[in-house]
């Protein structure tokens, strides 16, 4: 973790400012809810003269409960999968997730690198900002775009950790698990090894989404969106 951490930065923050140009022009912006009143913010001046009483614009306010987001990023990739490839999808995931704190969803976030080879499986889970934490793309910014992580974080553990089956394991270091299966029909399963609940945001990798360098952006987050929970929290133009 000593060295090389913002490698992918500068290039990160490239692609971020790229896709928040694209966002703002589609976001679908609420209208607000108003309604004729007896007091308001601004008055309502023919029904003043008549003498109406209900001659102001007031706005409906309906309290509601706290808004909080969990998202859960999938990481694992196969080893041809480019660090141009990360960098570029988890930019278009860091603007929707600025997106839904601009909106006041406040947000938790954690990365996950789950692999397996043959019977076992292991399942790396990081959380890297709570839901009352600033959004600072710097500071979490290395775990979740950067190749390096594998390397430093993820094969340190298959190495090191006692627990793990010595041998048998492909390529070293395994393979993604949702290479071997299909998160559409194996939801449960896969929500229970990770331990995603129904309503977190859970969003595989680049390579589930079939992401790469240079892909076309709309195409891409229209992807992201329909394919998690996202669709709960963002609707576009």
């Amino acid at each position: 973790m000593e060295y090389g951490t913002d490698i992918y930065y500068k290039d990160f923050k490239k692609n971020i400012k790229k896709v928040q140009e694209f966002i703002s022009k589609r976001e679908k912006n609420k209208t607000a809810n108003y309604k004729n009143d007896r007091v308001g913010f601004l008055p309502i001046v023919p029904k003043v003269i008549q003498g109406n009483p209900i001659n102001m614009i007031n706005q409906n306010v309906k309290p509601k409960a706290f808004p909080t987001a969990k998202i859960i990023l999938e990481k694992s990739s196969s080893c041809w999968i480019q660090s141009d490839d990360m960098n570029e999808f988890y930019a278009i995931i860091f603007v929707l997730i600025q997106l839904l704190e601009n909106k006041g969803i406040r947000c938790e976030i954690w990365v996950v690198d789950s692999t397996y080879s043959d019977q076992e499986i292991i399942t790396l889970k990081v959380k890297l900002k709570n839901y009352m934490q600033p959004l600072n793309i710097y500071k979490i910014q290395f775990p979740i775009i950067a190749s390096d992580f594998f390397r430093r974080i993820g094969f340190r553990i298959l190495e090191t950790n006692p627990d793990i089956k010595e041998g048998g394991w492909a390529y070293s270091y395994g393979c993604p698990l949702l290479s071997e299966f299909d998160i559409k029909n194996c939801k449960k399963e896969i929500e229970k090894v990770l331990g995603v609940e129904e309503n977190d945001i859970y969003i595989p990798s680049c390579q589930y989404f079939g992401y790469t360098e240079g892909d076309d952006l709309e195409e891409a987050i229209e992807k992201i969106i329909k394919g998690t929970n996202l669709k709960n929290y963002i609707k576009l133009t």
